[in-house]
């Protein structure tokens, strides 16, 4: 690893680097464990000593850029990285999500530090992956389902099926989407309460882009009462929905009803 690393590595941290200098780096990391292993460190001191700053927000830089990592490695595509680097915009008075960032998209559970080896799983997960990123989205709707349908009930296969629905959901075909959160849903909550939590939370979203909005009402709540990274979230959806439903006003402890 030299000095020229080390700058560029000092500027991802601080989100000041040029694309092209995120670009070079990547591609470095792809043949330099010894460069990996330093940016995961520095970038865990950082979050650290930012968690410590308790009026600060823990979504900030060091946390996106965590991100960034940890989807690249685990992708070992650089590709991907690429894609990831673009972020969509979102219309903050709309009650629902139009489209859903990238990097939501759920990776393999390895990383290169590591000594796991790639199965067939983790293959398909990854060239679904890359083919998102790259949108080619026939490719990538064939390569999640092929996954499905030779790992039915695998947790590989209920994060292909999470990817899926981000996949149908940005295209537009939220029916599709709805499905497909409905299938991670069912096979990651005995084992992924953070996966499953954020299938919730799409689905929510789905509904609303379905015009159901007594059901996304409903689902926020159960994203609500599950207590994870999305409950305040939730809580605002939730109030937003009531508004356009023209409910009276909102409780903050409102409950679901089991149907």
């Amino acid at each position: 690893m030299t000095e020229k690393h080390q700058i560029i590595v000092d500027k991802w941290l601080a989100e000041t680097a040029s694309f092209e200098e995120t670009q070079w780096l990547w591609a470095e990391t792809l043949t330099d464990a010894e460069l990996l292993e330093y940016m995961k460190t520095v970038a865990g001191a950082k979050k650290v000593l930012d968690e410590q700053k308790s009026h600060l927000s823990q979504k900030g830089a060091t946390v996106s850029s965590l991100k960034y990592w940890y989807t690249a490695a685990a992708v070992v595509l650089f590709s991907v990285v690429i894609g990831l680097l673009l972020k969509i915009e979102r219309d903050p008075y709309l009650v629902g999500l139009t489209s859903v960032d990238l990097l939501e998209l759920q990776a393999p559970n390895i990383t290169r530090s590591d000594n796991s080896n790639l199965t067939s799983m983790d293959s398909l997960l990854n060239l679904g992956l890359k083919a998102t990123i790259e949108g080619k989205k026939k490719r990538a709707i064939e390569t999640f389902s092929k996954l499905i349908e030779l790992y039915p009930d695998s947790y590989s296969a209920g994060l292909a099926s999470f990817n899926l629905g981000i996949v149908f959901f940005n295209d537009g075909k939220f029916e599709n989407a709805l499905e497909s959160f409905d299938k991670a849903i069912l096979i990651l909550e005995p084992v992924d309460d953070n996966a499953t939590e954020k299938a919730m939370w799409f689905k929510t979203h789905a509904l609303i882009n379905l015009k159901r909005m007594e059901e996304a009402r409903d689902m926020a709540a159960w994203v609500y009462h599950k207590d994870g990274i999305f409950r305040k979230k939730a809580l605002l959806l939730a109030k937003k929905i009531e508004q356009n439903m023209k409910y009276k006003k909102f409780d903050p402890d409102f409950e679901y009803e089991e149907k």
